[in-house]
């Protein structure tokens, strides 16, 4: 396990007394003009120390407005004003006006998400009450402990930190990363806004949200390409870089960009180096069925990740984890690493250490549409691992005619005995690899014979329908038994 930083210690030295309001049960700490902590605890102990998502609470003090007597509190910043009622339920007792709008703990959850002046709109997920222009996330779940590993929150706790932007999302974003530091997840993940994971966006919606960015002052370069490009080096020259670091580009840097920078170019690579040099090392490691992956920071030269590698740190796969899973873990890692990295950068004077990639290399080629399709020639555990590799994106795909294709989020590997044991299942007449040997709506299962057993594929996408469970699709459309996956 690598150790842990500085930035994983909570850090509450300005956070005055006078802006945590305590009672038997509860605690309200306001954290900045537009951020509001609330927890709540049957026995009052609260909790202060990192959490799996928060490690920082560091913000600049702050001046309330409040009014408090023996029934009532009431706190008011400059973006908002919270109503504490006393000797009530615990949500019940509490609700918070921004802009005119309402929070409560059982503000209704069947909202949608508009990004101001554009035609985009995305689905609402848990925790999203973006309309009114604030956002709530979880805490109670995990404690980060000294070692580096988790340990859950006994009995009913709530930690719940509420983001009051109004229409000024930068301040949602800013308050997010002086809250976790070096975040655990992603504020796209967190929030949910406007890079909803379960929606693919159109090349003119990108465009729209990068024009909303540019609008709010959120620095943003976007080159077409970067070789032989004038305003990359004009750009370059005008920031006069003492470092670059690259993460997740795919492409390799011209020389002139790698010889720029006074320490070099250093990337955060999502392997250990020499192993799964290419575009697409999360997506491979879990193709071919690894067990352990990990990331390396490494200098960057003219070749595709041959660079001498800085640090790197192991991280085992799960057998739960698809691409989706173990790309948020690498994050959270790929951020400590990186930290570390600069932080010696700094400490030794530019000379950090270098280790030649040596031995045996192999190559994680960028992922095509055919590398995507299920053989069903292939062993079971081949093709759960192709689909754990591609999903949610860009998903594994098959199909029984052109207008029966499917995407394929979710499959498991079953064995000759474990089907025969479900409701007496015939499999005497199918024998033909990828054909459809067995059925049930109820149980989710669409069995298909693979190289040493069955495959069951039991979350899909059918052609011009949404994702969902096999169950689902096969209460409304007919499928014969002996049917073949080409």
């Amino acid at each position: 396990m690598y150790n842990l930083g500085e930035h994983f210690k909570v850090k509450n030295e300005n956070v005055s007394s006078n802006l945590i309001f305590k009672g038997d049960k509860y605690r309200i700490s306001i954290l900045s003009n537009s951020l509001v902590r609330i927890e709540y605890n049957e026995f009052g102990a609260f909790l202060d120390s990192p959490t799996q998502l928060v490690r920082n609470r560091k913000f600049d003090l702050i001046k309330l407005d409040v009014k408090e007597d023996d029934k009532y509190l009431e706190i008011k910043t400059t973006d908002f004003t919270l109503y504490y009622t006393k000797n009530m339920p615990y949500k019940n007792n509490i609700k918070i006006v921004v802009n005119g709008k309402e929070w409560r703990f059982d503000h209704p959850e069947a909202r949608r998400y508009e990004v101001p002046g554009s035609n985009i709109n995305s689905k609402y997920m848990k925790g999203l009450y973006s309309l009114d222009g604030f956002v709530s996330i979880d805490d109670y779940t995990y404690e980060l402990l000294e070692n580096g590993e988790y340990r859950k929150r006994e009995g009913e706790y709530i930690d719940k930190y509420i983001f009051l932007y109004g229409n000024d999302f930068n301040k949602c974003l800013k308050d997010y990363f002086n809250l976790t530091g070096y975040p655990t997840m992603m504020p796209r993940y967190a929030f949910g806004i406007w890079w909803s994971k379960d929606k693919e966006y159109s090349t003119l919606e990108l465009k729209e949200l990068v024009t909303l960015f540019k609008e709010n002052n959120i620095p943003l370069f976007q080159p077409e390409k970067i070789k032989n490009n004038e305003e990359v080096m004009t750009t370059l020259e005008e920031l006069n870089p003492n470092l670059i670091v690259v993460v997740a580009y795919g492409k390799i840097l011209p020389e002139s960009i790698l010889n720029f920078p006074r320490y070099g170019c250093i990337n955060v690579h999502g392997s250990l180096l020499p192993k799964y040099r290419g575009a697409a090392p999360i997506q491979w490691a879990l193709i071919n069925g690894d067990a352990e992956t990990g990331i390396t920071t490494m200098y960057m030269d003219k070749g595709m990740d041959t660079g001498d590698m800085i640090y790197k740190s192991e991280l085992p796969i799960e057998k739960e984890d698809n691409y989706e899973s173990l790309h948020d873990k690498m994050a959270v890692l790929g951020s400590v690493i990186l930290k570390k990295t600069l932080e010696k950068l700094v400490e030794l004077n530019g000379n950090l250490p270098r280790e030649k990639q040596l031995g045996e290399y192999t190559i994680a080629p960028m992922i095509d549409k055919e590398i995507m399709r299920i053989d069903f020639r292939k062993t079971g555990k081949e093709i759960v691992d192709l689909v754990r590799g591609l999903s949610p994106i860009p998903t594994a795909w098959c199909m029984l005619d052109e207008e029966s294709v499917y995407k394929v989020y979710g499959a498991e590997y079953v064995t000759e005995e474990e089907l025969e044991k479900m409701d007496n299942v015939d499999i005497t007449n199918y024998y033909d690899i990828g054909q459809i040997i067995y059925m049930n709506d109820k149980k989710n299962i669409l069995a298909v014979r693979c190289k040493d057993g069955y495959v069951n594929l039991y979350d899909i996408k059918p052609k011009n329908s949404k994702r969902m469970l096999v169950g689902e699709y096969l209460r409304g459309r007919k499928i014969e038994y002996g049917e073949i996956f080409k």
